[in-house]
């Protein structure tokens, strides 16, 4: 077992030694940060890697039904595992497809995300790991789009992805009658320049004119987690 294999939260354990990415920052905020009008929705995680995020909201929505999907085998099989071992294993299910062509009977309240975003960058040495950092497998385009016809009338889509690319998503968003709900401008601290946005759209129609919230992972004066972080994340990390 590789030194990247066991990531132990406070409710569950997420073994990750199959997956090509291994359990960052996004996907921890992700988790935490994703809404939901409603009180148990029906979810999809696409691109579910080890399926810590499908397990997050397993935990945080006591009766939700989670789906994960991910085009990598290994992905699939950790998640399936990690799913089994969970509390929850009866509301989780596991997926293998590519979400571009995969098929789904019903739609969904809440549908989540932490995908590749690579566009023009050097490639890695395994397929896998190409399929989980670049958008060859699946581009904003495609996610977009998609998603738009699998969210049901109320749900929400949240996603995690760098803030370069703020202004395509809401190109994309306008095009497939999408509203954006909430917006964080993700920031290590105080000092440095924002690499992140965690956004989330809705079908619905909003009143009022969004504007990006800034959220700060470390404290500026000691590089600890910030308190919003610890406020975020507490449910989580054994160490808050």
């Amino acid at each position: 077992m590789s030194k990247y294999a066991l990531f132990q939260f406070k409710e569950f354990s997420v073994n990750q030694e199959k997956c090509a990415m291994k359990i960052g920052t996004d996907a921890i905020l992700l988790g935490a940060w994703a809404t939901s009008s409603m009180e148990n929705p029906k979810v999809l995680d696409i691109g579910c890697g080890s399926g810590l995020i499908s397990l997050m909201l397993a935990q945080r929505f006591k009766d939700a039904e989670v789906t994960g999907i991910d085009i990598d085998e290994g992905a699939f099989e950790q998640s399936k595992e990690n799913f089994m071992n969970s509390p929850w294993s009866n509301r989780l299910d596991a997926q293998i497809g590519d979400f571009r062509t995969a098929a789904f009977s019903t739609s969904f309240d809440l549908i989540v995300s932490n995908p590749p975003y690579f566009e023009n960058a050097l490639k890695a040495e395994t397929k896998e790991r190409n399929l989980a950092r670049h958008t060859d497998s699946l581009s904003l385009h495609q996610l977009i789009e998609k998603v738009s016809k699998l969210l049901s009338n109320d749900g929400t889509f949240c996603m995690v992805y760098p803030i370069e690319a703020l202004d395509e998503i809401i190109s994309l968003a306008e095009l497939h009658q999408l509203n954006i709900s909430d917006l964080r401008i993700v920031h290590h601290n105080a000092h440095k320049k924002a690499k992140r946005l965690l956004i989330a759209l809705q079908k619905k129609a909003i009143n009022n004119k969004i504007e990006g919230k800034p959220f700060y992972i470390r404290a500026n004066h000691n590089n600890d987690y910030s308190e919003e972080y610890q406020n975020l994340t507490k449910s989580f990390h054994p160490f808050l």
